[in-house]
């Protein structure tokens, strides 16, 4: 007796919130809904077996719910009458279907595709009768939303072509679309809208019916491209050449799939290629001397300018021969002489002026008489001899010639000012204070980014006024930017974001290891720095850094102490020294970091001799034996030669 008063208690309950609910027009909470649902199971399971006194107290609630709670709410069937009815209503007024809707309609397709014998005949009749007033509930195909789009889209694509304008992505995808569903299901397209895509052929250059694609319109240009450079005899272009090598992959791979299009029009380019683009040509660089001499002689036959590659290797072979006859074997002779007859002169012809006379002192000096103009109208080349000639006597002043230095005084009533005065670059007007400040107002109204120009003078207007430097009409000025900047210029701004710890390091480095991603520059940074700090100090580095940096190394799959960079070892003086005398020795030439250490010390040495260590100016002035000149004398240094 203690389970069912229970029971009816909270039946009760249950009821009494279900009838609040419903006077208070609010929905009935889900659990009470899943009571119902509970009764409505046990009563049907056993009706005789229900309780009397529960089933009057719910016998209660029908005249408020609107319907028997035995049966329960036909919800399904009452929401299908509805949509249906709502469907038709817009359907008949031409509008588009409400995305509530079309979310009813595509889980009803998605069942019907599933189980289609779970749909009655009159449930699908009823979704049928869709089909006659324009829209497919099976395919999805609204007639009406897709004559107004297509409208829409062919009005857009005429008005762009009609400007000469490019197409969008948007609309070219639309295009392809078109010949794809035309291809698929031609039967879907009526002779209207048929005839509303063929208006757009004569602007498009092409049908509608071919899909459209951006590789083709290449293709064409690349191919014009081939065409007007080897009917011209000119150089292929770079981006040409590459297509072609490009095309030639792609049809040696798939030759069933190429486009038949492009392999004619290449086709009728193979002779004026003088060979087949299919095939793959072999790099001169790896041409054996026989096959070179064969490449340039058809190259020359055809017509066509020899390539700079060629006029190269003809003069390497020149230069060759002229400086050792012997260097050139008689095979190789007789073969270049096969060239004699289709070049404008014999390949081993020594040129005329091989060698530019370089001009004088004096010939520069007559030069600039002879055109008796002022400094500004002098040619690059002359301004720079001037430039060198400044350097030079302003580097020595008195060792500089003095009789250099008459001729050049000469100049200076020609030139209109003097020689060894350095000539400085013409700056651009410097901005006044209320300039900076407009164009800063100007480009934050707009949304426009400060240079770093701007905010380096903003800073400085900064301490100027920490310093009380500033005038008063300069502060109003520049307070007027506190609302644009959204900050006030006087104080320092600091990033908000606090610096990560270690142990912050540490998580964001595992978490992005573990998820298979890769660290980033700023992560890679702190393991670098943390690699210094622990060889500089490997006893004073916390322990337990070292063990969580140690984790890292397993995930890593690298150790953290080892650098992959590798950095050259430092020398000590005795050491570079010895390594220089053994260079020396054996009659090799000089590294760059061993000529970059005889200059370090060699500046030492000249800024203040004085102070320079004895004892190493003795080993070093050892070295002028092997070296054969004074280390203390030269400013660049030269190569070694015994």
């Amino acid at each position: 007796m203690g389970n069912q008063d229970y029971k009816l208690n909270v039946a009760k309950k249950r009821i009494a919130n279900i009838k609040e609910s419903i006077k208070n027009n609010h929905p009935v909470d889900s659990s009470d809904k899943k009571w119902l649902q509970d009764q409505k199971s046990i009563y049907k399971n056993n009706p005789k077996g229900f309780d009397k006194e529960r089933m009057i107290m719910l016998d209660s609630l029908i005249p408020l719910l609107g319907y028997d709670w035995r049966e329960g709410r036909n919800y399904f069937n009452n929401l299908r009458e509805k949509n249906i009815n709502e469907i038709r209503e817009l359907l008949k007024q031409r509008k588009p279907l409400t995305p509530k809707l079309l979310a009813w309609l595509k889980m009803h397709r998605k069942q019907y595709k599933e189980k289609p014998e779970s749909f009655s005949h009159d449930h699908v009749a009823l979704l049928n009768s869709f089909i006659p007033m324009g829209y497919n509930w099976l395919e999805n195909n609204n007639d009406i939303k897709n004559k107004k789009i297509q409208e829409r889209n062919v009005t857009e694509i005429r008005e762009l072509l009609k400007q000469g304008k490019p197409l969008p992505n948007q609309l070219l995808a639309w295009l392809n679309r078109q010949q794809i569903q035309y291809k698929k299901k031609p039967d879907n397209y009526s002779s209207e809208r048929i005839a509303l895509l063929d208006s757009l052929t004569p602007l498009l250059g092409y049908s509608w019916k071919q899909r459209y694609r951006k590789r083709e319109e290449k293709s064409v240009r690349m191919i014009n491209k081939l065409s007007s450079a080897l009917k011209s005899k000119r150089k292929l272009p770079n981006d040409a050449r590459q297509w072609l090598n490009k095309q030639r992959q792609l049809y040696n791979a798939h030759p069933e799939t190429y486009s038949q299009t492009n392999k004619k029009k290449l086709d009728a380019l193979n002779p004026l290629l003088g060979y087949d683009w299919k095939i793959f040509q072999k790099p001169c660089i790896f041409l054996s001397f026989p096959e070179r001499i064969a490449h340039i002689k058809k190259e020359l036959e055809s017509g066509n300018e020899l390539q700079l590659a060629g006029k190269m290797w003809i003069a390497a072979r020149k230069k060759m021969y002229l400086k050792n006859p012997s260097d050139i074997t008689t095979e190789q002779l007789t073969l270049l002489n096969e060239l004699n007859p289709l070049l404008k002169k014999p390949w081993n012809a020594p040129s005329k002026n091989s060698k530019l006379k370089r001009k004088k002192f004096l010939d520069h000096i007559k030069e600039i008489k002879q055109q008796n103009t002022s400094y500004e109208t002098l040619t690059q080349r002359q301004k720079e001899w001037l430039q060198i000639q400044r350097k030079k006597y302003h580097q020595n002043k008195e060792g500089f010639n003095k009789e250099k230095v008459k001729r050049l005084n000469a100049l200076t009533p020609i030139l209109g000012r003097d020689w060894k005065k350095f000539v400085l670059k013409n700056r651009t007007s410097r901005r006044t204070f209320d300039q900076i400040i407009e164009e800063i107002i100007n480009k934050l109204t707009l949304k426009i980014p400060l240079h770093q120009k701007e905010k380096q003078w903003l800073i400085e207007k900064r301490n100027a006024y920490k310093k009380s430097i500033i005038s008063k009409e300069d502060i109003a000025k520049l307070d007027q930017l506190i609302a644009l900047l959204g900050y006030d210029w006087k104080v320092k701004q600091r990033h908000d974001a606090p610096r990560k710890t270690f142990d912050q390091y540490i998580i964001d480095i595992k978490k992005a290891l573990t998820t298979g991603g890769k660290i980033s520059n700023q992560q890679r940074g702190f393991l670098s720095k943390q690699r210094k700090f622990y060889h500089r100090a490997p006893k004073q580095y916390r322990l337990y850094k070292i063990r969580e940096l140690d984790n890292l190394s397993l995930l890593l799959q690298e150790d953290w102490k080892i650098s992959k960079i590798s950095y050259p070892k430092k020398l000590s003086f005795e050491e570079a020294l010895a390594g220089i005398r053994h260079q020396l020795i054996l009659n090799k030439k000089l590294s760059s970091r061993q000529k970059s250490w005889l200059r370090r010390y060699r500046y030492i040495y000249r800024k203040d001799p004085d102070s320079f260590n004895p004892d190493k100016l003795v080993v070093l002035n050892l070295l002028n034996i092997v070296l054969g000149y004074d280390w203390k004398s030269y400013e660049i240094e030269k190569d070694h030669k015994s």
